[in-house]
């Protein structure tokens, strides 16, 4: 196989590159006109519970981050920026798990559970843009602040489609597929450039 094609597939073997992959596909269904027909609304529902499902243990993991900030962080308002993003997530992912499971057992918390899940993630989101806001201010080569521009704007992003599903705004399904398209795009990049520089 030519190494051309090692690393864009070696986001398939992970389960960050296969979740960021279905996000991606989920929300290019939504950004198009066509995306309405019943078809492509099954396979979008189909991939949103596949990442879903991918993401069990990810509170675990997420969990585990934030205390090994509070752990050998010290003290600075970038790393409790940072524990609030991680905490934020840990408990999104956590009780994403539990509204999934809501929903398989047809429980009518389900929709207020996704909908608390969502507050969580606008809270990371927020966390994220702050951080990022702070970061582009202390940077000074021009190459990283485009980066950086790029990350708060997909945490903008994500910002308002997590604020569209906790139910605070309104968001035609278009523009959550153009703005879940961008931010998915965003984050598969990054993790293609952090794969391309491990050996």
């Amino acid at each position: 196989m030519s190494s051309g094609w090692k690393k864009p597939l070696s986001l398939n073997a992970t389960v960050e590159g296969k979740d960021k992959i279905l996000r991606t596909i989920v929300y290019l269904i939504k950004a198009t006109r066509v995306g309405e027909s019943s078809f492509l609304l099954q396979i979008e529902t189909s991939f949103s519970d596949t990442r879903k499902v991918l993401r069990l243990l990810k509170w675990a993991t997420t969990g585990g981050k934030a205390i090994s900030v509070v752990r050998n962080g010290e003290a600075s308002l970038q790393n409790a920026l940072e524990v609030s993003r991680l905490t934020s997530l840990t408990l999104y992912f956590l009780l994403d798990n539990v509204a999934l499971m809501a929903r398989f057992m047809n429980s009518k918390k389900a929709k207020h559970l996704a909908k608390v899940a969502a507050v969580f993630w606008a809270i990371s989101g927020i966390a994220s843009v702050v951080g990022l806001l702070r970061s582009l201010y202390l940077v000074k080569k021009e190459g990283e602040k485009t980066k950086i521009l790029v990350d708060i704007l997909s945490s903008i992003c994500d910002v308002r489609l997590a604020l569209t599903g906790a139910g605070v705004l309104e968001t035609t399904r278009h523009m959550q597929g153009v703005l879940g398209t961008f931010s998915s795009a965003a984050g598969l990049k990054n993790l293609y450039n952090s794969t391309a520089a491990s050996p």
